[in-house]
């Protein structure tokens, strides 16, 4: 293990979460979202969850990837983009949003082990996803910590 890396500890005393990886094929300019149909108001989003026993966010970013989507990553390649204080909602938690860089997305399986749709996006088609109440979405939550990055990013 790298010695320089330090797991993310929430800001805010929390010691519940919810963690997320925007993951973008920097070959393809693809990025994987997923969508639980069992959901009453099914939308896209970014893999991840919730924590499970003593794990921290990074650890939840990299199990809730391989479940929802089979792609493998190593923890210490993950850049934390956004940290938000969720305690006003009815399981107060903190929201972690991480980014990492691939080149081959190659492993994604098109359903994950719950159940959910995986599909790869176009990161020039996020934005036009934004808002849209639908199934074919993307959660206004998700997109607002990544929307001056995909921006940027097709300028």
């Amino acid at each position: 293990m790298n010695k320089l890396f330090e797991p993310t500890i929430p800001s805010n005393g929390l010691d519940d979460w919810y963690a997320g990886v925007f993951l973008v094929n920097t070959k393809t300019r693809k990025v994987p979202l997923v969508r639980d149909q069992k959901k009453d108001n099914p939308r896209w989003k970014f893999p991840g969850g919730g924590k499970e026993g003593k794990e921290t966010p990074e650890e939840t970013v990299v199990r809730e990837l391989r479940q929802e989507t089979g792609l493998i990553i190593d923890e210490q390649d993950l850049i934390l983009i956004y940290e938000g204080d969720k305690s006003n909602y009815r399981a107060p938690h903190t929201m972690f949003l991480f980014m990492i860089c691939v080149e081959d997305t190659s492993d994604l399986i098109p359903v994950g082990d719950e159940g959910e749709d995986v599909r790869e996006f176009d990161l020039a088609d996020l934005p036009g996803m934004v808002g849209i109440a639908t199934e074919d979405g993307l959660l206004f939550s998700h997109w607002t910590p990544v929307k001056d990055i995909v921006m940027q990013a097709l300028a």
